[in-house]
């Protein structure tokens, strides 16, 4: 699976874009330069490498409520999180989801504590997509529901803003679910 290099603007100034690679960079002038924020944010394992890219920031979220959160996800299942404009990160990555690589990580419009993080086993051979919540602002949250069985990759998740106790969550299926699928869950 190809992955594209995530690049996020800013909910607090139009000014400043993230370019996600194996580092996060970040631009206060709309491109013109570049600083790089991060070191390298995967496991950087190097029997992984090959032709494809893989082991790369997938993911940029920074919260629409609070300047200065932001999290990434990579390609190889690790988590991190700022909460000062990217001067120090925290890794927040969940161990009992090895080989997942974490597609979407979105953050609660209302509450800057709570971000959904969607996971896909596509690449460690799982037949399941997972969805985990934080209300703490980063640690690893519970689960909240494991998809379909052929559910092999977790795209989105979002609260739904008219009702805060719903999340809705959109999902790649694969062999007998070959449409992309939105589900509620509560």
């Amino acid at each position: 699976m190809q992955v594209l290099a995530p690049i996020l603007l800013s909910p607090h100034d139009p000014d400043t874009v993230y370019f996600g690679a194996q580092s996060l960079f970040r631009s206060k002038d709309r491109g013109d330069t570049w600083e790089k924020l991060t070191a390298d944010q995967s496991y950087n394992d190097k029997a992984k490498l090959g032709d494809i890219p893989d082991q790369l920031i997938i993911t940029i979220s920074e919260s629409p409520k609070r300047k200065g959160l932001v999290y990434t996800g990579t390609d190889d299942g690790r988590l991190w999180y700022s909460t000062n404009l990217g001067g120090k990160w925290t890794e927040a990555s969940d161990p009992n989801l090895p080989g997942y690589w974490i597609s979407r990580v979105a953050i609660d419009p209302i509450d800057a504590a709570v971000a959904y993080v969607t996971y896909s086993g596509y690449r460690a051979g799982v037949d399941t997509a997972d969805v985990r919540r934080t209300g703490d602002g980063g640690a690893p949250g519970a689960e909240i529901r494991r998809t379909h069985p052929a559910a092999t990759a977790g795209y989105e998740a979002s609260e739904h803003l008219g009702q805060l106790d719903r999340v809705a969550v959109g999902c790649l299926f694969y062999d007998a679910y070959p449409a992309r699928v939105a589900a509620r869950i509560q």
